[in-house]
């Protein structure tokens, strides 16, 4: 509980307060499904001036939070650092209650200033398809060059030109994950890296497929 009670109240009244709020929650945490005790809860905090606390426990009302309250409550929350396991831990929520979508997505990570977008595990994935690529098609037409087979150089063309789209595919995926990130350089760099290299897949598709 933040701040002061409300003004005007006297220290008995607000002795009082106190211990009828501590009843109450003292209530609610044998029995969060008591929608009595909560609403009782809810009242006696916003009475004493507590939007935040009130917004607290009336999320297990299960009804729709005042504007301001629930404002006062995510303000709350961030300022402690909460996730969503606090918040329902804080709100004594009955197990099969979730958080209002306000402030679930209060909750949620969020990406600082200039912070590179999480595609780690798809970048890897497509950069590691393109290298075992590369590495089936040298030992393949390695394999027709030793045996002496007179498709060799056909099947060579072929699975070099594949090489080249999948890594094509991973320069244009990495191109996307710099321009997604906000940053302009480096998706600068690799969006040319991506379309020399496309232009030469494409013009050795063309020349000796086409």
């Amino acid at each position: 509980m933040t701040g002061s009670w409300a003004v005007g109240e006297t220290p008995e009244e607000r002795a009082s307060r106190r211990e009828q709020v501590g009843r109450l929650k003292f209530l609610l945490q044998k029995n969060p499904q008591d929608s009595r005790t909560r609403r009782l809860l809810v009242e006696a905090y916003r009475k004493g001036g507590h939007p935040e606390q009130a917004a607290r426990f009336a999320i297990g009302l299960g009804e729709p939070l005042d504007p301001g309250e629930e404002r006062a409550y995510i303000d709350m929350l961030r300022g402690l650092g909460a996730h969503e396991e606090t918040a329902r831990r804080l709100s004594i929520l009955p197990p099969y209650m979730e958080l209002p979508p306000r402030i679930r997505v209060s909750l949620a990570p969020r990406r600082l200033p200039g912070e590179w977008r999480d595609w780690g595990s798809l970048l890897t994935a497509v950069w590691v398809c393109a290298l075992v690529l590369w590495t089936v098609t040298v030992g393949i037409a390695y394999g027709f060059t030793v045996l002496g087979s007179p498709d060799a150089r056909v099947v060579a063309l072929r699975w070099t030109f594949a090489t080249w789209a999948a890594i094509s595919v991973a320069l244009a995926a990495t191109t996307s994950w710099a321009l997604a990130s906000r940053k302009r350089g480096p998706a600068i760099v690799w969006g040319m890296l991506t379309a020399a290299v496309g232009s030469v897949t494409l013009a050795a598709f063309v020349r000796f497929w086409g």
